[in-house]
């Protein structure tokens, strides 16, 4: 038995037409699992977009997908790859702020040869949005090609970062010696090297740093348990007057920066982008504070091979006037040293 199964809104209606599921019994409002026809009205358009099933699943998804990025105004990797397919059936692009163009390929034959032919329609954002709700009408209907479910997944987050403002998430790429406004970082491996330091020559001295940069008590340079990141931290230098080719701060940002410099760096792409989405994340979850900065905070990092960040020194004197705003020393994990007498 056909039926016929409308989803209809102010200025767009989907139309499916199929086969009954008979084995389903008599019902009053049986189930399809056939599509055998389907066809997409849009108010001031005179002849409808049409097709079968390959053209509803490519349509739900195209549009899902489209509607995403529109709304988020974050780039979906999804829609970028489906411009760059020509075999795609349909397509959504945007023309201007608020009109959008759907592209549905079809497959034409007149009997003898087959060739390809398309169909254009330009949308209104209401349209589009009808467009939309129709979708999730059809997908709400459980006795409309119930097999057919729409699987979402959010973006992951590193395609998110590169489309936000730098301000918003100053530290989000804390990584390489270019700072945030590069794309490409330099990470430097640590593998937790032993760093020799001068045993202090009384019990009774204070915390300083030594000629080499370091810390002259294991007290001031922390350890590396995350419940103590800033354990021993003396007061910040003046931000006005940074030397970026210093390791200013704290001791533990000081032994942090001296670990980073004796670090090699990574070069492999792969464990690049491995080590910068997890650097990414653990300080997107660190961070509480509102950040009042105007400008780009950078900073040259150093990551261990578990994501931790293990050290960093400022580039520029943002970096180093806003520090109190990015939880980098609450991230900040020392490796364990070992001592050597001096």
């Amino acid at each position: 038995m056909n039926v016929q199964r409308q989803y209809s809104l102010p200025s767009c209606k989907l139309i499916l037409e199929g086969l009954a599921d008979i084995s389903a019994g008599a019902m009053a409002r049986p189930p399809v699992s056939i599509i055998s026809n389907v066809e997409c009205y849009f108010s001031g358009q005179e002849q409808p977009l049409t097709g079968g099933r390959d053209f509803l699943e490519s349509l739900v998804v195209t549009v899902s997908d489209y509607a995403q990025e529109f709304l988020s105004s974050v780039s979906h990797i999804a829609t970028h790859r489906d411009r760059q397919n020509p075999n795609k059936l349909v397509k959504l692009e945007q023309i201007d702020k608020n009109l959008h163009q759907l592209i549905v390929q079809q497959q034409v034959s007149d009997g003898t040869t087959l060739s390809s032919a398309s169909q254009q329609v330009t949308l209104t954002t209401v349209q589009l949005f009808d467009l939309v709700e129709a979708i999730d009408q059809f997908y709400a209907d459980a006795q409309t090609l119930p097999d057919l479910a729409l699987h979402l997944h959010p973006l992951p987050k590193r395609h998110v970062a590169a489309q936000e403002p730098m301000a918003k998430r100053a530290t989000a790429p804390a990584l390489g010696t270019v700072g945030l406004i590069a794309a490409a970082f330099a990470l430097f491996l640590i593998p937790v090297p032993p760093i020799q330091r001068i045993q202090p020559t009384s019990d009774s001295a204070t915390d300083g740093a030594t000629p080499e940069g370091l810390p002259s008590s294991s007290s001031a340079v922390g350890t590396a348990s995350p419940a103590s990141p800033n354990a021993g931290t003396s007061p910040s230098p003046n931000p006005t007057s940074p030397s970026p080719a210093t390791p200013l701060g704290s001791a533990d940002e000081q032994a942090g920066a001296v670990l980073l410099s004796n670090s090699p760096v990574i070069t492999d792409p792969t464990e690049q982008e491995r080590l910068k989405t997890a650097l990414y994340d653990n300080i997107d979850k660190a961070w509480r504070t509102i950040p009042t900065f105007k400008k780009d905070l950078e900073y040259r990092a150093g990551v261990a091979s578990n994501g931790d960040l293990v050290g960093y020194s400022f580039i520029n004197d943002e970096a180093l006037q806003y520090k109190q705003e990015v939880p980098m020393m609450d991230l900040l994990r020392i490796p364990p040293v070992t001592s050597a007498a001096g």
